[in-house]
């Protein structure tokens, strides 16, 4: 039968982090580094915070009802067809395109929509 030695006889021969403290640094000895080191900050970029009619445009593309430029930008459009009529028979037909931008600033909880149509 293997007997186990108790109390500090055995940690014999124990290492320790630098960074352990209280009594469990009496056992053993310490090693010269460290058990682990953060890893240093990452920084992203700042999110976009506005839109051109021109960005919503493309973001939309053909087939999209929104689009998100990031969470503090957002769109959403729609383009309208209108046929012109004479006694029944096509004369004519106009095309516009509505848009509505939401944005948020920097430091607010305001929420900004603007709302624009082109021809």
């Amino acid at each position: 039968m293997l007997r186990l030695p108790a109390g500090r006889e055995a940690f014999t021969g124990a290492q320790w982090a630098p960074e352990v403290v209280g009594p469990a640094a009496t056992y053993g000895r310490a090693v010269g580094q460290r058990s682990a080191v953060a890893d240093p900050p990452v920084s992203y970029p700042e999110p976009a915070r506005t839109m051109t009619p021109k960005e919503c445009i493309k973001g939309l593309g053909t087939d999209k009802r929104f689009f998100f430029k990031s969470r503090f930008a957002s769109c959403s459009g729609a383009v309208f067809f209108t046929v012109w009529s004479k006694n029944g028979r096509p004369v004519g037909e106009t095309q516009f395109v509505y848009l509505s931008i939401g944005t948020i600033a920097k430091d607010s909880r305001d929420v900004r929509i603007r709302s624009t149509s082109r021809r």
